[in-house]
Order: structure tokens, then sequence, then C-alpha cells
């Protein structure tokens, strides 16, 4: 068993998991990874995995995971993968992704291919706003996936997170 005060790596990777993601993994505040990709979970992923800023890697792809990507991701400054690709994820790529600032620099990537996402991917993303959106490190319309998407937009990167832009 792990302990939620000590554990650092949490590797669940193809384990036949069904369900939802717990909640209480954002009381695994030391953890550096977490895999949890291609199990069988279902459900949004939940918003207290933005209180693990520690993470480095964080893979929940091949699931069925559902709703938007909860804009505390964001936050996890530390990440250098993100890996939500191949699930059921709905709605924009929030611009907050575009404080982790390691991913490039790292040879991370960003993956949220194989989704139902829409709208624009704001420049501030600057690792996706640098060309392609369909190749390393920002994998998002890889295979013709996510065809809501319609590029790269000028959003206000100044903006917070939640806030709504319109082009003026």
């Amino acid at each position: 068993s792990l302990d939620a005060a000590t554990a650092t790596t949490m590797n669940c990777d193809a384990n036949g998991i069904t369900g939802t993601i717990p909640a209480s993994l954002g009381t695994f505040t030391l953890l550096e990874e977490l895999i949890l990709s291609a199990n069988e979970l279902r459900r949004t992923i939940p918003d207290e995995l933005g209180d693990l800023t520690r993470l480095t890697k964080l893979r929940l792809d091949g699931n069925a995971l559902t709703g938007t990507i909860p804009l505390l991701l964001g936050e996890l400054t530390k990440l250098k993968n993100l890996w939500l690709h191949t699930n059921i994820l709905t709605g924009t790529v929030p611009r907050c992704l575009g404080k982790l600032t390691d991913i490039q620099p790292s040879g991370g990537q960003l993956a949220l291919s194989s989704n139902s996402l829409g709208g624009c991917v704001a420049k501030c993303i600057d690792y996706c706003s640098g060309g392609t959106l369909t190749a390393s490190p920002c994998s998002i319309t890889e295979g013709g996936t996510n065809t809501g998407i319609t590029g790269v937009c000028a959003d206000d990167c100044l903006l917070p997170c939640d806030a709504t832009w319109a082009p003026t």
C-alpha cells in the first residue's frame, strides 16, 4: 500500500483499474509521477489533482475520462509531461496550461489528441504556438483528432485562466 505522506511515484499503468479517479489522490502531495494510463477510468478529472504541485509527470491517457481539462492543472508548474490523450475530454485547451513552461525545455510533451476538444489554443502556450499542433512537444490535433480545434489564437494571456476571451 502507498503512504500519502511519503509516496513520490504511483504507477498503475495498464492495471485494469475501473471506476473514477479518487479525489483523495490530492492528499499525496509528495507525488512526482502519477501514472494511471491505459485503464478503464471514467468521469471527470478531479480538481484535487491540482494540489499535487510536485508532479513532473501526469499520465491519464487511454481511459474514458470525460468533462473538461481542470484549470488547476495549469498550477502544476513542475510538469514536464501532461498526457491526457485518448479520452473523451471536451471543452477548450485552458490558457493556463501556458504556465507549464518546463514541458518544452525538458523534452516533455503536452499530449491532448484523440479527445473532443475545440476552440483555439492560446498563443501563451508557447510550446504549441511555434507551428504545429500535431507533433511533440504539443500533440493536440495529431491524427486528425480534436477536429473542433481551430488553430492558435492571439488569446489575451494576461487574463485569469477561467476568464472568457473574445477577440475585439
